[in-house]
């Protein structure tokens, strides 16, 4: 499956989207072989299970281990939190290689 939208690509084996009451998109959980890639930004994160809610623009991906790359490094963990309107990352479980200049 793969997923298009401006600035952002996600790819899995099997995805689901989960709509409001009124019909709006409110999730997307994907399973298997998940990534997400940011084109303007050239992060990349992959992991074995991923939810992105959309009125909150959070991306949270689990994975053995979930791994978030850009050009300034790579963070590892069971899970990453991304936010994607502040740029906040948040890794629980890991370890990271980042070079912040």
């Amino acid at each position: 499956v793969v997923i298009e939208e401006p600035g952002r690509v996600l790819s899995s084996d099997k995805t689901t989207m989960y709509f409001d009451k009124a019909q709006k998109l409110d999730r997307i959980e994907s399973t298997g072989n998940v990534t997400v890639t940011e084109t303007a930004t050239a992060r990349s994160a992959k992991g074995s299970q991923a939810t992105y809610r959309v009125a909150q623009r959070t991306l949270r991906i689990l994975g053995t281990p979930a791994v978030l790359t850009d050009t300034k490094g790579e963070v590892k963990g069971s899970e990453i939190r991304f936010d994607t309107a502040s740029q906040k990352v948040e890794v629980i479980g890991g370890e990271a290689t980042y070079n912040p200049e």
